[in-house]
């Protein structure tokens, strides 16, 4: 089989996908260790029968649903690739807004932040390696996302900015002398309602860690534990600034401004969707 013929075989296989072409050729270059546009540039070829047989793998793992970003093992976000698997979150477009509003905050100074529930460490990563100055303080209870975030940091060259850290939201910090010596605190927690769930694109719900998803029964669990331990962590004047789900931001408002946060502002996404919020403590 050449390789038009195994993408002609992939776009039937994909049928019904939003990308099917895209799909294929993404799947077959996993399949065969090279680019999209080596490829491309070379549909005449035959395929080595183990390059086959790993590509219709991949095919039929997509036709049951498994997120194409854990298939490829990488996803990119802000313009940089990550690794990624099922222990952790797919990084997402929207979460961008977040990084790019800790960007304008840190502003390239020397300061130290924080990052609850890293998954990937996409958010830590992103904001050390174009930050330049900031050194990140980046938490999760998971041990295999931890090495994996790991070895994302030392990939874009700040694996001795972003220090990582096992243990349930900011919890391990606040027993690191580090108590009301950050700048910044920064999280895309788990915001989604117990009871919503089942109700997840079947991508998302079978696949991506519930650990990552789950916000308890209204979505906030984890926000009420930030708001408080972020509180303690930061100096005065500090801030903080969440991912929040659809129809949250007003709810999460709320939570910030009971834990002492004031300045509060939410921040839209191109679609027009509250996105994220950010509150600072008094000075």
């Amino acid at each position: 089989m050449t390789i038009a013929g195994a993408l002609r075989a992939g776009l039937a296989g994909l049928e019904g996908r939003d990308s099917p072409r895209l799909e294929a050729e993404l799947l077959l270059a996993w399949a065969m260790g090279c680019s999209r546009a080596q490829l491309l540039a070379r549909r005449d070829d035959e395929l080595p029968a183990e390059v086959e047989e790993r590509y219709r793998e991949g095919l039929a793992r997509r036709s049951r649903g498994e997120p194409i970003a854990y298939i490829l093992g990488r996803r990119e976000f802000m313009s940089l690739e990550f690794e990624v698997d099922r222990t952790v979150l797919i990084p997402r477009p929207e979460t961008e807004i977040l990084v790019e509003e800790a960007l304008r905050r840190t502003d390239g100074r020397p300061v130290t932040l924080a990052e609850m529930g890293t998954g990937s460490g996409a958010v830590a990563v992103a904001v050390a390696h174009y930050g330049r100055g900031p050194v990140i303080h980046a938490t999760d209870c998971c041990r295999s996302a931890l090495a994996l975030a790991r070895r994302n940091a030392s990939r874009h060259g700040v694996a001795g900015r972003v220090v990582f850290w096992r243990g349930d939201h900011l919890e391990p910090l606040l027993s690191a002398e580090l108590q009301g010596r950050l700048t910044g605190v920064v999280a895309n927690p788990p915001y989604v309602p117990t009871g919503d769930l089942r109700r997840l694109p079947r991508s998302v719900r079978d696949w991506e860690p519930t650990l990552a998803l789950d916000g308890g029964p209204d979505g906030l669990r984890s926000y009420r534990i930030l708001g408080r331990q972020a509180a303690a962590l930061l100096a005065p004047g500090g801030w903080m600034g969440v991912e929040v789900g659809a129809g949250q931001a007003g709810a999460v408002t709320a939570i910030l401004a009971a834990a002492g946060f004031d300045r509060l502002v939410s921040l839209s996404d191109l679609a027009g969707h509250r996105r994220a919020v950010f509150g600072e403590l008094p000075e």
